[in-house]
């Protein structure tokens, strides 16, 4: 008897493991931001460290000034990734309707690329999160592009 799986394509698994490769890569980023937390001594429930200079002094809510700019780096890291990750989600699992292997190895590339980018944007600041391993990310978007326009062609095509 045939069940729902009969529908998806030969190697449709490797989706569903890159899907969770992928979120556990963004969920260990927000663990970074806590350990930061801890570290830079930022109170919750403040989602960014702040820091404002009245005569001279400056105040923060954070360990000192450095503190703050160091915690709202690893913040803003895995901010970002939560920003675009739902739509590499949703590219892959349409994607991999036509093209498994291509959308599930797009989103491991992209994968690697939002944790570039985080230890990058972390440790050397805004300036310095796009070099290197980070360009994966966009790498494997276009992977992701690719394989949901190659779905679109195979379905106008019928």
């Amino acid at each position: 008897m045939a069940t729902v799986l009969d529908l998806f394509p030969a190697n449709f698994g490797l989706v569903p493991l890159a899907l969770i490769a992928s979120t556990l890569t963004v969920a260990s980023q927000g663990g970074k931001v806590m350990e930061a937390r801890e570290q830079y001594k930022v109170p919750y429930p403040e989602m960014y460290a702040t820091v404002i200079e009245v005569d001279g002094k400056e105040y923060t809510n954070a360990k000192d000034a450095k503190s703050a700019k160091l915690f709202n780096c690893a913040q803003r890291a895995h901010q970002n990734a939560l920003e675009t990750h739902y739509y590499y989600l949703v590219l892959t699992l349409t994607g991999g309707l036509a093209a498994p292997v291509v959308a599930a190895g797009s989103l491991v590339v992209a994968s690697v690329g939002f944790l570039q980018y985080a230890r990058q944007y972390r440790s050397a600041g805004p300036e310095n999160r796009n070099n290197k391993l980070a360009l994966c990310k966009y790498i494997g978007v276009l992977g992701l592009l690719g394989s949901n326009l190659y779905l679109a062609y195979e379905l106008f095509s019928r």
